[in-house]
């Protein structure tokens, strides 16, 4: 009988056993799918966007030439992403700016596609920005991806009236 209570009680250890293992299985489960991939979206999107929209306002050059690195360290590392790929429009209405940043590109804009990233440009482009000057930053997301996708550096602040953003 006392051979009996004991397998009865090892029996019952080891069926808590079994229910404690799937409900430790069950909790990991839930917790995995918890971080679903409209979050992870979310997180890329918002540390891709950051690196450029802590620009947005008025800028010395110094900054100006860190976010231009920001954006060629960007299409350097999402060449095959179309969306990961935002472009550069320089403007200076009044042509007070050196004649070497309104050079670049076609019209002061820099577009950069998955065929031609345009670093070369966009060196260009940072080596001709003043340190010293104060610039207008203006970040534009994408409508669809909410991934920025063009970024307006202005010579002056009358300059940020040229912006059309229906583009």
């Amino acid at each position: 009988m006392e051979n009996a209570s004991k397998a009865l009680i090892i029996a019952g250890a080891i069926l808590l056993s079994i229910l404690i293992i799937a409900l430790g299985v069950y909790i990991f489960n839930i917790a995995k799918g918890s971080m679903d991939t409209k979050q992870v979206d979310t997180l890329a999107r918002n540390s891709f966007n950051s690196q450029f929209e802590q620009y947005d306002g008025r800028c010395i050059g110094s900054s100006v030439r860190d976010l231009i690195g920001n954006m060629i360290s960007a299409v350097a590392d999402n060449k095959d992403s179309d969306d990961k790929l935002p472009d550069i429009t320089y403007i200076d209405a009044e042509n007070k700016g050196p004649k070497s940043a309104r050079e670049v590109g076609s019209n002061g804009v820099i577009v950069s596609n998955v065929e031609n990233t345009n670093i070369t440009a966009m060196n260009k482009l940072k080596s001709a920005i003043s340190s010293t000057h104060y610039y207008y930053v203006k970040v534009r997301n994408n409508p669809e991806t909410s991934l920025v996708d063009m970024v307006y550096i202005c010579y002056n602040e009358s300059d940020i009236d040229q912006i059309d953003e229906s583009k």
